[in-house]
């Protein structure tokens, strides 16, 4: 079998806002994995691979559900 030795740069944006990235990449914390009935990829840390509007757009999505609750 041969072997495949490749390396490439994977851009991934994930959908949050300002204060969780001060935490993640200030303070070194983790992200949270989101366990909410409307993830239907399962519970995890979602990343849009380049998909920087898609990811925005989910950010303000969800803006608007923390909001209504």
């Amino acid at each position: 079998m041969r072997h495949f030795d490749y390396q490439r740069t994977i851009i991934a944006y994930h959908g949050c806002d300002e204060s969780v990235v001060k935490r993640v990449l200030w303070n070194g914390e983790p992200l949270s994995k989101s366990e909410n009935e409307y993830d239907w990829l399962g519970y995890g840390i979602y990343f849009w691979e380049f998909g920087p509007e898609r990811a925005l757009e989910w950010a303000f999505e969800q803006k608007k559900r923390i909001r209504q609750t």
